[in-house]
């Protein structure tokens, strides 16, 4: 599904999912931080300022109006001072009860406040009496142990009952900050879970699109590697999804149409430019004996022309008739062997398209094969030593062309024996023959320990009519043949590494057409 999104837009996805999820994240964190906050406002304007007002009822109550009240009875502040100071804290005291009493009160409060207001009505009797008292002038002739006991019965219990409304504050607090902090450890454990989930699915999102990504540039990968491992220009790469890759696929397919057709025209020319080499090679190759050929038929007429006149006029004498004879013999034998070369010249020639006809291939034990015919042909036929060696899968049947791996095996060994040990008479021609069969490759290769090749003589060592033994009769003809068996009924490569005074290799890399095993 998703390799039918354009890469374009998957790397747009992978921009705009994290954002989304981002954004999801933060705004529920805003959401719970803004329930946080008000959780904390409320704790301030219901708890904290309600114990501002208690205490001020307190301070003002419990603490100024006795405080004042005593310093009067000592004469430290004047009359009217005295009660224009009570009269001011009566009023804080009351303004402040009623500041509280519009605050939000929980049900332990409210049964708090009754009891509260019952001894604050009467905390306010007491200091009016008390006011009415000082007015009067009568407020000093009261008894010490009158006033204190009056003054306390009444302010005592108002002093106990704020304090208890003030713990009951205290535990309503802790109880709202507790429920805050639960709440708070709630976020943070939802926010790790959330944030976990987001990474999570950003860690999916991301491997499936980088997956719906690879998968497709992968399989253009692979079938690149087919087509170079298997040398086909004809090949190309199959088209499965519909984005950015499928330009791709079909520019490198356009791409290997040009190079097909480029290689093509390559190829015709390099057939031109072969066939005129092989043409003028054949000329000259052919020149020679057919110019001796020439030569001799030439002499041999003129001795007919001779005898003819001789016998016409009948003066031809018997020394003279043995001598034409024998001249007409050696002509004749001239001719014949010159015109055997030429013929020989023209059928090596004609091998050289490797065209001719050969067994079909065949399923064989490939290793019994060589191990046979190296055997029998350095024993009989090239008198030099083989040493044979065999690695790998031997107990598979290999499908191939017996034929054309014998004339191939014989002119290998043959061009080993010949140019290998040209220089070195003394020393027996030996050559060893290793064989190698993998799952899908089979190695054959022909090695000697002679006198090797130099970089010159092994660029040019498979072109027709190159060699380095023409002295001897040799008209390079070998491994041209050999090299076109190799890639035609065979199928495979022929490779050649070596460095003068070091030997040679010759390795033949086939397909390993294996249908069945040995029992």
């Amino acid at each position: 599904m998703l390799e039918l999104i354009n890469i374009r837009h998957k790397l747009w996805l992978l921009i705009v999912f994290p954002i989304i999820a981002l954004a999801l994240l933060l705004g529920y964190a805003f959401n719970r931080y803004a329930h946080l906050e008000s959780e904390v406002e409320s704790l301030y304007a219901d708890r904290v300022v309600p114990l501002i007002q208690i205490k001020k009822v307190s301070d003002h109550g419990a603490i100024q109006i006795v405080d004042i009240l005593h310093k009067y009875r000592a004469g430290l502040v004047s009359k009217d001072e005295g009660l224009m100071q009570i009269a001011d804290a009566t009023r804080v005291m009351n303004d402040a009860w009623q500041s509280y009493l519009n605050t939000y009160l929980v049900t332990a409060e409210q049964v708090k406040v009754e009891l509260i207001e019952f001894q604050l009505q009467a905390v306010f009797t007491h200091i009016a009496t008390l006011q009415s008292a000082i007015n009067q002038g009568t407020f000093l002739a009261i008894p010490q142990n009158q006033f204190v006991t009056a003054l306390y019965e009444k302010f005592d219990p108002l002093t106990s009952s704020l304090q208890a409304l003030t713990e009951v504050q205290n535990d309503v607090a802790l109880s709202i900050v507790e429920q805050t902090e639960q709440q708070f450890s709630q976020l943070k454990l939802l926010l790790i879970i959330f944030s976990v989930i987001v990474l999570v699915s950003l860690i999916a999102v991301g491997l499936a699109l980088y997956r719906s990504i690879q998968h497709p540039i992968n399989h253009i990968r692979s079938q690149i590697n087919h087509i170079i491992e298997s040398s086909s220009l004809e090949k190309r790469i199959d088209i499965d999804n519909h984005n950015e890759l499928t330009d791709v696929s079909l520019a490198i397919n356009q791409l290997l149409s040009h190079i097909h057709v480029i290689h093509q025209q390559l190829v015709e020319a390099e057939k031109l430019s072969s066939l005129g080499s092989l043409v003028s090679g054949l000329a000259h190759e052919v020149n020679t004996p057919l110019g001796v050929s020439i030569t001799a038929v030439s002499s041999c007429q003129e001795q007919v022309d001779v005898m003819e006149t001789g016998m016409k006029t009948q003066r031809l004498s018997h020394a003279e008739f043995l001598e034409i004879m024998a001249a007409l013999d050696s002509g004749l034998s001239i001719a014949e062997r010159n015109l055997g070369k030429t013929a020989k010249l023209v059928q090596e020639f004609k091998n050289i398209s490797a065209e001719q006809e050969t067994d079909v291939e065949q399923l064989v034990d490939l290793e019994a094969i060589i191990r046979d015919y190296c055997e029998q042909t350095a024993r009989f036929q090239l008198k030099m030593r083989v040493e044979f060696s065999a690695t790998g899968k031997l107990e598979q049947l290999v499908k191939i062309n017996v034929k054309a791996l014998q004339q191939i095996l014989l002119q290998l060994l043959e061009n080993a024996r010949v140019h290998g040990f040209s220089n070195d008479s003394d020393t027996q021609p030996f050559a060893a023959v290793r064989l190698e069969i993998t799952d899908n490759k089979i190695f054959i290769r022909v090695k000697d320990e002679g006198v090797g090749m130099s970089n010159e003589v092994l660029n040019r060592i498979f072109e027709p009519f190159y060699t380095t033994a023409r002295q001897h009769g040799h008209a390079g003809l070998g491994l041209s043949v050999t090299y076109n068996l190799v890639k035609k009924h065979l199928e495979g490569d022929l490779k050649v590494n070596s460095k003068a005074g070091n030997g040679t290799t010759f390795t033949i890399l086939l397909a390993n057409k294996t249908l069945a095993q040995t029992a």
